[in-house]
């Protein structure tokens, strides 16, 4: 909850600091622009259906990659909480 709300607290922040500034350096009508995160898709010259620009390389790296190394990082996670409560065991305090 608190990081929900400081999160979005820091955000309304940055855009006001961000108006704040363009407003000083007179820069109002500039717009940065910034890569669309959707996939673009193309005709395919033989079949006319749409299909991804990305190769099925990409497709692959994406489906398999990314969701084995959140499960890396679970393990990782699991490993230092198991071990910070072997620490607590010995130390006989409370995990």
């Amino acid at each position: 909850m608190f990081i929900m709300t400081w999160s979005t607290v820091f955000l309304e922040r940055w855009k006001r600091t961000q108006s704040r500034n363009a407003f000083r350096w007179n820069t109002l009508d500039f717009h940065l622009e910034e890569e669309s995160a959707v996939a673009e898709f193309v005709k395919h010259p033989g079949t006319g259906e749409w299909v991804s620009r990305a190769g099925s390389v990409a497709w692959w790296y994406r489906r398999i990659v990314s969701p084995a190394v959140v499960l890396f990082m679970i393990g990782i996670s699991c490993l230092v909480r198991r071990r910070s409560c072997m620490v607590a065991g010995l130390l006989m305090v409370a995990c």
